[in-house]
């Protein structure tokens, strides 16, 4: 049986929301608009995994971070950053590296994944990975990605019992 559309968020225009559904023979959900109340639902998620989100743009060098990146690299947030003072924050030993990484994916428009040490704005050292990819919005390259703490900087889970 064909899924019906279904909304799962209210479809009153003072909310703000655009309706998630399910297209007539979809199986999977698709999200067409999220409430920006999920900000801070995923500044939550963030925090509790230790990972935060990027984006670059290719054409000016304009960095975004989210509120998790700017927490990896202890950076209060809505600093101004700028590609040269991100590639700053990695540790002398991997920063030719991951230039090196970043620029190839730029050229090619690849997707990346690097491991390296990341030196906060505190002195301290973290291990952290980082996913790229290459994507195209309204005609312009970006690459946008996540960064994650990983080993012994990485968040320990807290287990709930549902």
């Amino acid at each position: 049986m064909p899924a019906e559309k279904r909304h799962f968020w209210p479809e009153d225009d003072a909310a703000d929301l655009g309706p998630s559904s399910y297209e007539a023979g979809d199986s999977a959900q698709v999200i067409q608009l999220m409430p920006p109340s999920f900000e801070g639902i995923i500044s939550d998620f963030e925090e509790d995994l230790g990972m935060g989100t990027w984006m670059v743009s290719v054409l000016t060098g304009d960095v975004y971070w989210s509120e998790g990146t700017y927490k990896i690299h202890d950076v209060a947030p809505n600093t101004p950053i700028g590609l040269e003072s991100a590639f700053s924050y990695f540790a002398r030993e991997d920063e030719q590296h991951i230039r090196d990484v970043v620029d190839a994916a730029r050229q090619r428009e690849q997707d990346f994944v690097f491991e390296a040490t990341l030196i906060g704005e505190t002195g301290r050292r973290k291990r952290v990975r980082s996913y790229g990819r290459c994507i195209d919005r309204n005609g312009a390259p970006f690459l946008m990605g996540v960064i994650a703490l990983i080993g012994d900087d990485a968040p320990k889970p807290v287990l709930t019992k549902l």
